[in-house]
């Protein structure tokens, strides 16, 4: 099960210009891993692992980050938005149904 999600938040007015990468991947143990890479654009990004064992909870973390995102207005000044997706079927078939995604 593998899927990217790439999000980007841009206002020139007040100066934001943001990304947020996200990457799911399988372990060699069949659990699964959660890549995020954020920052500013053009600047070195903060990068973190997180490690799920339970379908589940890696699925409630994907939904937080995404929402928290895609609702930034009132604490960035500006929404993220979802500027490229990709995932295999596996993911399609157990993940997105679960996600405000398409």
């Amino acid at each position: 099960m593998h899927a990217e999600f790439y999000l980007k938040a841009q206002n020139k007015e007040v100066g934001i210009f943001r990304y947020y990468h996200i990457v799911v991947m399988p372990t060699l143990f069949k659990d699964w891993s959660l890549l995020i890479a954020n920052g500013r654009i053009g600047q070195k990004a903060r990068q973190r692992s997180l490690l799920f064992t339970d379908l589940n909870l890696l699925i409630k973390k994907i939904k937080q980050i995404l929402n928290k995102r895609l609702k930034a207005e009132k604490r960035l000044g500006c929404n993220y938005h979802l500027i490229n997706h990709s995932c295999d079927d596996e993911f399609k078939r157990q993940v997105i149904p679960h996600l405000s995604i398409s």
